[in-house]
């Protein structure tokens, strides 16, 4: 009785291999910024997100997304409708402080239906993330 058998076969939505994809994204993520980490901050895990860095007068705190299964994101995607509700409360209950969000998602960037012409609105928003200019 060598042979290999082949695996029973069940409802593949009823697999924990998305759940368990996710988690190690997150956790490799999490490692990466706990690697990088100056000297000065620190590393909450599960904090107000996923991850945050703190230093002294100002934080990021970082969501992070396996998102592959789902395809792209917009910018009016719940998901990302969600993650600037969470990014606004965040700010009002660290006043005085400044505070940054990162999404990290593993989804490609989808386009808008009345969008902002050809571009995608999650590169336009990436792009303005990049900018030189600082308002603060």
């Amino acid at each position: 009785m060598n042979e290999i058998l082949a695996d029973l076969q069940g409802d593949p939505r009823r697999r924990a291999s998305d759940a368990a994809r996710g988690f190690l994204y997150q956790f490799w993520r999490t490692v990466e910024a706990w690697i990088a980490l100056a000297a000065e901050d620190v590393l909450f895990v599960e904090g107000a997100e996923d991850f945050d860095r703190v230093g002294a007068r100002e934080g990021t705190a970082v969501q992070v997304k396996d998102d592959r299964a789902s395809g792209s994101l917009t910018l009016g995607d719940p998901r990302a409708l969600k993650a600037l509700a969470n990014f606004i409360e965040l700010a009002k209950a660290n006043r005085g402080r400044r505070v940054s969000f990162k999404f990290v998602t593993t989804a490609s960037a989808g386009s808008e239906r009345n969008g902002f012409g050809q571009e995608k609105g999650i590169e336009l928003w990436n792009r303005c993330a990049r900018s030189p200019f600082d308002t603060h």
